[in-house]
């Protein structure tokens, strides 16, 4: 469990520094879950998929980091979750 929490961790940490630097960098997997800045300095967390499309603001960009990565987790997207499972 401890590896797992660090592993998460890191990913928000290097999610949010990403966001923070106020260039506009997005993140996106499998073209299914994004997190971007928008021009308004808020943060976008989205998903899209052929049944289901939302997408959530954020005023701070850790807090959508957070977010972003438990999404990832939940709708198991990555590659880490394909190796897992084969």
């Amino acid at each position: 469990m401890s590896i797992i929490y660090s592993t998460k961790n890191r990913e928000i940490l290097l999610i949010s520094q990403i966001l923070k630097c106020g260039i506009g960098y997005g993140i996106e997997l499998f073209s299914m879950l994004y997190i971007h800045e928008l021009e308004n300095g808020s943060f976008a967390v989205g998903y899209e998929s052929s049944d289901e499309r939302w997408e959530k603001i954020f005023k701070e960009p850790k807090k959508a980091a957070q977010f972003f990565v438990n999404q990832r987790n939940i709708l198991e997207l990555g590659f880490d979750f394909e190796q897992n499972n084969t």
